[in-house]
């Protein structure tokens, strides 16, 4: 074969060589242009619903109720009792759904204190408010259930916000407002008000709200002297 020969056909290997190098190089760049495409466009939806989102949270929070956290137990209706010149209980009146005597913390026991905090909520003493660890698991639970209400993250500040302020309903919307309530306050009471303000204003069944009157309820004792 000539010198000439070889070298044309070296050159055409070369130049299908260089044609394929460049197709390749353009499906590349055309896949980069198609990712980036698909990012920003990913990017642009998750704004736009971050944004919603945001705008729905502070909707809701805007509508939230205005409270007086620092006077919680004085809003509260207690039953009446009416006792004898020796000092004897003779009749307590109370309204029919929600009977209530309310007692400073130092009189629940303390052990009876510590039962509710762990049942309830065990990091009562760390979160601010709301608690994230618990709000994660429970979101990781409720998805692998399928059910949106399975398990809730609830904190003892978030359930005295509830049973004084809002409503039963497992509605968002309510979730995010007892959220917002229950930081704002962690903000103005100590933990030791928050727990007794929960502890005289938790339903216990039958009508009797609070350890104190649920105490007289099932077992005709002050709370102080359950054990």
């Amino acid at each position: 074969m000539s010198k000439e020969k070889k070298n044309s056909e070296i050159n055409g290997n070369n130049a299908d060589i260089n044609k394929h190098d460049k197709k390749k190089s353009r499906a590349r760049k055309k896949r980069k242009v198609i990712i980036r495409a698909t990012l920003l466009l990913i990017l642009v939806a998750a704004i736009i619903a971050g944004g919603a989102i945001f705008g729905m949270v502070m909707g809701i929070i805007r509508n939230a109720p205005k409270i007086d956290a620092t006077n919680v137990l004085g809003t509260l209706t207690e039953s009446s009792v009416i006792v004898d010149e020796n000092g004897d209980v003779i009749e307590q009146i109370h309204d029919p759904n929600e009977n209530r005597e309310i007692v400073p913390l130092k009189q629940i026991p303390k052990y009876l204190q510590d039962a509710f905090i762990a049942i309830e909520d065990h990091r009562f003493q760390e979160h601010p408010g709301i608690d994230i660890r618990r709000i994660a698991g429970a979101l990781m639970h409720n998805v692998k259930e399928g059910d949106p209400t399975a398990q809730g993250a609830s904190t003892i500040t978030q359930q005295l916000v509830k049973n004084l302020y809002l409503t039963d309903k497992k509605t968002w919307e309510r979730k995010i407002t007892e959220a917002y309530l229950a930081i704002n306050v962690e903000r103005v009471l100590s933990k030791e008000q928050i727990l007794e303000n929960y502890l005289n204003t938790i339903p216990l069944g039958q009508s009797a709200y609070g350890v104190q009157t649920a105490a007289y309820t099932y077992f005709s004792k002050d709370v102080s002297e359950l054990t």
